[in-house]
């Protein structure tokens, strides 16, 4: 094996070079020294950096002189790394040579001259570079600020936390990323309340929720009182739940299992997405299966009551908005039972089913049929199976017999989600009321004008103003939508996708 990799490491394809300088970081009791030393003059920049990288060890003294050549190399992340690994190498006997990089027009350059003698330069090397970090965090220039956040991730001296404070509000989003990558270097405690307020913008949401589960455990009850916090906002409280399953460990799980009866719906959907993802991960947590079941029966219950609604609405009680929501929402709710199952029933049987439910071949979805019979226990499994295979007659009435769930007018249904709890339920409603300019129905448009939500608000005046526009006459709900007056509207179904799941966007 070390004459095979000895050979790759001289083969004339790149790609193969870097895969052998890989794997030889998996065998340390061999010296690969002088086998990756002459790729420090490869015509491949990136045969040559991962070289670079792979020398650069402390003490490595042999290959210092070597990578002084490549200071001056065309490619500024190779002569950025050549900086660093010098550093590396030769510690506080370095600042003379590198020194004159801390002037670099680059700003990768100059922060890996930075980061070099701050963390192996001494005392002599922390003075010269104190003053060149600070330049570049107050810098005018974006690239230079999103640098010097990056610096300070990699020094990872966990109280030197404050300049990224103001960094994660720049003006630039590459210097608010970096700025959080850092933060998710250094884990200071001091910087979670502002990771998790940027959970709430779309842009840094991912960034945050990486840099937040790097914190590891120890950071679960501040993430727990988070997640309990009905005024934080929903967004943030949505993207909780996949930090805990990032961090994975039991009491990340026990976080969660305090959350079963969430009302947010997509936090709901996150809360128990990320329990299985933990079950499926063999975290070792335990759960209490009446719980569980209980909970399982609500969403059961929650899938049929959607089931019903869908069905009694019909295509012109729906209209567009709503013809796009309720599948959604009905898909939403099956992946919150098959998640409940997971933590009943062995997790990798509970995830194929799922899996095998939304293919559209018959033989598949009869798998999993099959597999859900033979897994589920009696109780859940008389209301269950039907929701796969039964014609939409028998889940109606199973959803009356068992969950008292009757049926409605069109009227009724878009009355009660006009009053409902999911703001863009609510928001689908009024905008069909108005559609349908059902005059009976100006009462909850009318109490939808004080709405807290914004949209609900906005929708609730355009309503009022298409049911005053109306003509006197009874609509006929039976009749095609194409008959219906039909104002302009202020927004389309297609800028509000992401609520038509329950999710509220950043």
């Amino acid at each position: 094996t070390v004459k095979v990799l000895a050979t790759t490491l001289r083969h004339p394809d790149a790609l193969q070079v870097i895969h052998a300088l890989k794997l030889i970081e998996a065998a340390p009791q061999v010296n690969w020294d002088p086998h990756v030393a002459p790729l420090l003059a490869h015509p491949t920049p990136e045969v040559r950096l991962t070289a670079v990288r792979y020398l650069g060890r402390q003490g490595n003294t042999t290959y210092a002189e070597p990578l002084t050549a490549l200071f001056y190399a065309p490619e500024e992340e190779v002569r950025a790394a050549a900086i660093l690994a010098y550093c590396t190498i030769n510690g506080s006997q370095a600042v003379p040579q590198i020194r004159p990089f801390l002037l670099a027009l680059s700003p990768v350059v100059k922060g890996a001259a930075v980061v070099g003698l701050i963390k192996y330069g001494g005392l002599d090397g922390v003075m010269h570079a104190a003053e060149h970090l600070k330049q570049m965090l107050e810098s005018d220039q974006p690239a230079m600020r999103a640098e010097g956040a990056a610096v300070i991730g990699a020094i990872q001296t966990q109280n030197f936390y404050e300049p990224l404070i103001a960094l994660f509000d720049d003006r630039q989003i590459e210097v608010q990323t970096n700025a959080i990558h850092a933060a998710g270097n250094l884990r200071s405690p001091a910087l979670v309340p502002f990771l998790l307020a940027k959970l709430n913008q779309r842009v840094t949401g991912p960034a945050a929720v990486e840099a937040l589960g790097r914190y590891g455990p120890g950071i679960e009850p501040i993430l727990g009182e988070a997640l309990a916090c009905p005024q934080q906002e929903p967004t943030i409280r949505r993207r909780i739940p996949e930090i805990l399953e990032r961090i994975g460990a039991p009491p990340a799980a026990a976080v969660l299992l305090d959350h079963l009866a969430e009302p947010d719906e997509a936090v709901r959907t996150s809360i128990l997405k990320a329990l299985a993802g933990l079950r499926a991960a063999e975290v070792n947590f335990a759960v209490n299966e009446e719980i569980i079941h209980a909970a399982l029966d609500v969403e059961i219950r929650h899938y049929y009551w959607l089931y019903t609604l869908n069905e009694d609405l019909g295509p012109e009680g729906r209209g567009e908005l709503l013809d796009d929501t309720l599948p959604v929402r009905l898909s939403h709710a099956l992946d919150r039972i098959f998640y409940l199952l997971a933590l009943l029933y062995p997790v990798q049987e509970t995830q194929a089913a799922r899996r095998a439910l939304q293919a559209e071949q018959s033989r598949t979805r009869a798998y999993a049929i099959e597999l859900i019979d033979n897994l589920v226990k009696p109780g859940a499994r008389e209301v269950l199976i039907p929701l796969f295979e039964a014609p939409p007659e028998v889940i109606l009435e199973l959803a009356q017999k068992h969950y008292g769930l009757e049926r409605r007018s069109v009227a009724e249904r878009l009355e009660e989600l006009a009053g409902s709890d999911d703001p863009w339920l609510q928001a689908c409603a009024l905008h069909r009321i108005g559609v349908l300019g059902l005059a009976e129905l100006a009462g909850p448009v009318a109490a939808a004008l004080d709405d807290r939500d914004a949209l609900v608000r906005e929708t609730a005046v355009e309503a009022g103003r298409n049911i005053a526009m109306a003509k006197p006459v009874q609509p006929n709900l039976g009749m095609p939508a194409s008959h219906y007056h039909r104002p302009p509207l202020s927004w389309r179904s297609g800028e509000l996708l992401p609520h038509m799941g329950g999710l509220t966007t950043a």
